[in-house]
Parts: C-alpha cells; structure tokens; sequence
C-alpha cells in the first residue's frame, strides 16, 4: 500500500512514518518508481513503534 494508505491504517501521518523510516526504525519497500510500498508487517511495526513512543520511550 501507498504512504497514504499506511497513513490511514495505522492512524500515523505521513510525515512521522518518513521520520521513522529515517531514524532505521523500520525499512519499507519500493515500488518500481521509487514510491514507498508499505505491506501489512510493516504497519503492523509502525503500531508497535507508536504504542512505544506513546509509553515515553525514546526513538534512539
């Protein structure tokens, strides 16, 4: 799924799942022309990430 699709299903923006993904805390794939490709997984690790930041822990 596009960013915007992973934006909707995970309840993140877009913005912050950029920012994860900058700070190596999850990879997601690419499509053909470079876009990024979210599966379910990675959603599925961009709701534990957020369920951890919400717990106070810091990204590094």
């Amino acid at each position: 799924m596009k960013i915007s699709e992973a934006s909707r299903a995970s309840g993140v923006s877009a913005r912050s799942l950029r920012h994860c993904e900058d700070e190596g805390l999850f990879v997601p794939g690419r499509f053909s022309n470079g876009f990024r490709g979210y599966c379910r997984s990675t959603i599925d690790q961009v709701l534990v990430i957020r369920s951890l930041l919400g717990s106070w822990l810091s990204v590094r």
